[in-house]
């Protein structure tokens, strides 16, 4: 590949991952209240499910684009000879836009609820299914272990 369209094409990317991420996370629906609220969640998958699931769609191709522009980052930071900690931060990078694309694909689960012909009740019980009743206790104190 000529060194001008690859310059052309990082270029082009580490401008369109942006602008595509913030054009899906613009067209979401608004959810009225504080987060998480099941049944904001609910009316908004049933009132337009084609606009969810496209948004939750582009939301995740845009956070695969956002890892090809930090790549032609690291790449205009290596070919300058400043890569000591670019070649640390990157797999962050690709870590944390995986796990936001996942972040993104559960939202598929009311959408699926919904094209089955739920009501809203059975939709907002689809979504708090996915968030967890209580806080997971990651770590036990000391004092509660049997020794």
């Amino acid at each position: 590949m000529p060194a001008t369209m690859r310059t052309r094409s990082r270029s082009a990317i580490v401008a369109i991952a942006p602008a595509a991420l913030l054009a899906a996370l613009v067209t979401h629906p608004f959810l009225p209240g504080r987060l998480p609220n099941d049944a904001a969640v609910a009316a908004a998958v049933a009132a337009d499910t084609i606009r969810w699931g496209l948004v939750h769609l582009a939301t995740g191709v845009a956070s695969g684009l956002v890892i090809l522009a930090f790549l032609a980052i690291r790449s205009y930071l290596r070919d300058a000879g400043e890569e000591r900690f670019s070649a640390v931060g990157f797999p962050f990078i690709v870590i944390g836009s995986t796990l936001f694309t996942l972040l993104t694909g559960l939202e598929f689960a009311p959408l699926a609820a919904a094209e089955m012909g739920a009501g809203l009740a059975d939709i907002a019980a689809t979504q708090a299914a996915l968030a967890p009743s209580e806080p997971v206790k990651l770590l036990e104190t000391r004092s509660s272990r049997n020794y």
